[in-house]
C-alpha cells in the first residue's frame, strides 16, 4: 500500500494484476484439462474420458475446491509469517470456507441420491470430492512457505492468484449454474447473503 502523499502504488497494482491474471489462466487451463460434468448439463467438459456421470459430478466439485484450498493454504502461510495477516483473520477465512462447504457437499450428495445411489456410495463420493480442498491447502501452504523465502513480493502474488482463481470459478461456473431452473431469485438472495456473511467475517477477523 502506498504511503500517504506518495502517489499511486504502480508496483503493487502490477503485482495484483499479474497474480489475478495467473489465477484466472490457471483455472481456465484446469477447466479444459480435467474431465468433469455439471449437474444441469448433458455433455461433459474437459479432456475426453470414460468416467461415469457420478464421478464427473464429483470431479466438478473437486475442481471448484482447488482454488479455495489454495487460498486457505496461502492465508495460513501468511498468518505464520510476518506479512501482517493475523491468525484471527485466517480463522475467520477458514470458517467462511467451512460454511460454504455445507451446501456444496449437499450439491454432490443429493443428485447422486436422486439418481439411485446408495447412502454409502453417496457418502463415499462426497468424501472424495471434499479431499481436493485440504490437499490443495497443504500444497498452497508448502508452496507459499518455500517461495516466501525468495522475497516479500511472493505473498501478494500468491494471494492474487488465489483470488483470480476463485473469481473465475464463481463467474464461469457457479453463477450460471445458480440461475438455471426456477430458483434464480433464491440463488441471487443466497449469493447476497453469503457475500455479506463473508464480508462480515472479514471485518471481524481484521
Amino acid at each position: 500500500r502506498a504511503a500517504a502523499g506518495t502517489g499511486p502504488d504502480f508496483r503493487g497494482a502490477l503485482v495484483v494484476s499479474l497474480g489475478f491474471a495467473l489465477g484466472c489462466a490457471g483455472m481456465l487451463l484446469l477447466d479444459k484439462l480435467i474431465p468433469h460434468q455439471h449437474l444441469d448439463e448433458d455433455k461433459p467438459e474437459g479432456s475426453p474420458s470414460h468416467l461415469s456421470r457420478p464421478m464427473l459430478l464429483v470431479m466438478a466439485v473437486a475442481l471448484h475446491n482447488i482454488p479455495e484450498g489454495m487460498a486457505l493454504g496461502v492465508v495460513i502461510a501468511a498468518a505464520m509469517g510476518d506479512s501482517g495477516m493475523t491468525w484471527t483473520a485466517a480463522i475467520m477465512f477458514g470458517l467462511g470456507l467451512a460454511l460454504q462447504n455445507f451446501p456444496e457437499g449437499i450439491a454432490v450428495v443429493l443428485p447422486l441420491k436422486q439418481s439411485g445411489s446408495s447412502k454409502r456410495k453417496c457418502m463415499w463420493w462426497g468424501f472424495w470430492a471434499s479431499l481436493a480442498e485440504p490437499t490443495a491447502a497443504i500444497v498452497g501452504l508448502l508452496l507459499t512457505s518455500f517461495l516466501n523465502t525468495l522475497g516479500g513480493v511472493v505473498m501478494p502474488i500468491l494471494l492474487s492468484i488465489a483470488a483470480g482463481a476463485m473469481i473465475f470459478i464463481v463467474v464461469e461456473e457457479l453463477i450460471p449454474e445458480s440461475q438455471t431452473g426456477d430458483h434464480g431469485h433464491a440463488a441471487t438472495y443466497g449469493f447476497l447473503i453469503g457475500f455479506w456473511l463473508m464480508a462480515l467475517l472479514g471485518v471481524l477477523g481484521g
